[in-house]
């Protein structure tokens, strides 16, 4: 049952790490309104994780939180993609107001942090030495 609630509060932090990623996307705002919610979502993250790995006693708490960036950044970078592919669309175009949020203009932080975030997994994967082993 501890295994079910960790795994839960590691979507969780997921979660809040995915919009996070997502953030890096929008146009609109300062920079230090922009600071600020990332601040006020990564604070619910750090708590999700700590509680998550807490509850299996941070045993292998490396490659856990390397699963949760690298699974993120993953998911950031596909959804990244396909909103970039669905806002090139003609037909999209046609119905879109002219200020929606998505931009490609914050291309560059967002990408920074998903590439921070799937670095940092797998540098945190690979230090713990640990190999899957597939016993046929």
């Amino acid at each position: 049952m501890l295994k079910l609630f960790s795994v839960l509060s590691h979507i969780v932090a997921g979660m809040f790490l995915f919009i996070i990623c997502t953030l890096g996307f929008t146009a609109g705002g300062s920079a230090i309104t922009m600071t600020v919610a990332v601040v006020i979502l990564l604070v619910p993250a750090i708590i999700a994780l700590i509680f998550g790995l807490s509850l299996t006693g941070f045993h292998d708490w490396r490659r856990h939180l390397g699963i949760v960036l690298l699974w993120t950044s993953l998911l950031s970078g596909v959804s990244t993609i396909t909103m970039a592919c669905l806002t090139n669309t003609e037909e999209l175009q046609a119905f879109a107001v002219s200020d929606y949020s998505f931009s490609l203009a914050g291309s560059l932080v967002g990408s920074l942090i998903i590439v921070t975030l799937a670095s940092l997994g797998w540098a945190l994967v690979n230090a713990d030495g640990k190999r899957a082993v597939i016993e046929i």
